[in-house]
């Protein structure tokens, strides 16, 4: 049951997706000046490689790159390159029109090349553009400090070779070539990108949906290194890793940072954490993991903090994680472990509000059952209006944005309680505030 409600919820995500391409096809869509805001690309270079790909492999890539597009093109303006489009003069042009913007977001997929270029090592990573005709290399790839985004999955794209960097002919390795930073930390916490990549595999086991077995996956004979997953191959029964891509990016249209969304992915598809699933130590994360994707629409958020308050033995630790308009991986805690403990925090709006729906970016600890009010007002001395009075649940999934009633009528602060009531005890992460229309 479980696994036909998930391919349920899947094939209707990429008939939605499929339904807008009906209505407005995007194809290849140019935006030559300078933008403020953000703008987002996909890359589908179709690229048949003999015992590697399939036709159905083909067709799964064109429904996911449709949903993925789906998921972009509903946040901002952008560019779909596929197929005999997807050359490597045409992937330049993309990526150096969108250092015209103030943040870009960038997702492909697809096969790898690679190239000496002073010496006899394989020195330089490209990127095998529309059957293999041209690839694009990495230090070629436009100065890219302004990718905050960026999903490449094609093989080993997290590979960063020894040695100096850059070289005589440029960056090297994909990671360096989409951030433009030789020194990017794997799973950081700060900074402003985001880039995630695939490692070698050795001894990949693929689930075999005809068989019910688990079977070697080999890409050439004798050789079981494998630098990408494709799509079609099994997980498990009734998941396949196109499924990792599409879960993926449902979250992140939903708000989620990248942390969060690969835990929603491995508690999905495995039931159990990132650490343990099969894409550890493979889909690897460069910067920083708590990055979410933009958001052009700017909602009023928390500024800073106006107040904060405990009771009994409660607490509030780091008061300032309640600040920024998107989730960034710094929260606050708010805090109460006997009855009665808890506490309370006021953050002011950066504009003030004329009504709408107030959200929280947040969690509750694993196991626990938080008690959570909200309140609003015009003046940090009240009067306070509650607009909701909720219980909040530690599922061990990370993030995610939280419904808090709404007020229709002028406000600028937003105060959220968390407070140990009939034996619970209360434990809440709240990262980001924001109100919406």
């Amino acid at each position: 049951m479980n696994n036909m409600k998930k391919q349920i919820t899947i094939i209707s995500l990429l008939l939605m997706g499929l339904l807008l391409f009906s209505m407005t096809p995007l194809i290849f869509r140019n935006y030559a000046s300078a933008y403020p805001g953000t703008c987002a690309a996909n890359f589908l270079p179709t690229n048949f490689v003999d015992t590697v790909d399939t036709a159905n492999e083909l067709k799964v890539s064109q429904d996911v790159a449709n949903y993925i597009v789906y998921v972009l093109n509903n946040k901002y303006p952008t560019y779909d390159c596929r197929d005999a489009a997807c050359t490597n003069s045409t992937f330049y042009s993309i990526t150096a029109a969108l250092q015209n913007w103030e943040r870009a977001v960038i997702y492909s997929k697809g096969h790898l090349d690679w190239k000496s270029c002073t010496t006899h090592n394989i020195e330089h990573m490209g990127l095998a553009m529309y059957n293999g005709n041209s690839s694009v290399w990495d230090h070629d790839i436009p100065s890219s400090t302004k990718n905050v985004h960026t999903f490449i999955w094609h093989c080993r794209t997290a590979l960063i070779p020894s040695g100096t960097n850059p070289d005589t002919c440029g960056n090297r390795g994909l990671p360096v070539a989409f951030t433009s930073k030789t020194n990017i930390p794997l799973w950081g916490t700060s900074g402003t990108q985001v880039y995630l990549g695939w490692n070698n595999k050795v001894g990949l086991q693929v689930y075999n949906i005809t068989t019910g077995q688990y079977n070697p996956i080999y890409i050439k004979p004798n050789v079981s290194e494998v630098g990408s997953p494709q799509y079609e191959w099994g997980i498990k029964p009734g998941y396949n890793y196109s499924d990792v891509a599409i879960l993926y990016y449902q979250r992140l249209g939903q708000g989620d940072t990248t942390a969060d969304a690969l835990i929603y992915v491995a508690n999905t598809i495995w039931g159990t954490t990132f650490a343990q699933t099969p894409l550890n130590n493979w889909l690897v994360v460069y910067g920083n993991m708590y990055v979410a994707l933009p958001r052009d629409v700017s909602y009023p958020y928390v500024s800073s903090i106006a107040g904060q308050t405990v009771y009994g033995y409660g607490a509030v630790n780091n008061p300032n994680g309640l600040k920024g308009s998107v989730p960034d991986g710094d929260y606050v805690q708010l805090y109460g472990g006997n009855y009665g403990d808890g506490a309370n925090i006021v953050g002011q709006l950066n504009t003030a509000s004329s009504g709408g729906n107030i959200w929280m970016y947040a969690y509750s600890g694993n196991g626990y059952y938080t008690r959570v009010y909200t309140f609003v007002s015009n003046s940090n001395n009240g009067p306070w209006t509650q607009t909701k009075y909720q219980t909040v649940i530690g599922t061990g999934l990370g993030g995610q944005w939280i419904n808090c009633g709404s007020y229709n009528g002028n406000f600028q602060y937003v105060a959220i309680a968390a407070i140990n009531e009939s034996g619970y005890s209360a434990k809440l992460f709240v990262d980001a505030v924001e109100v919406r229309p």
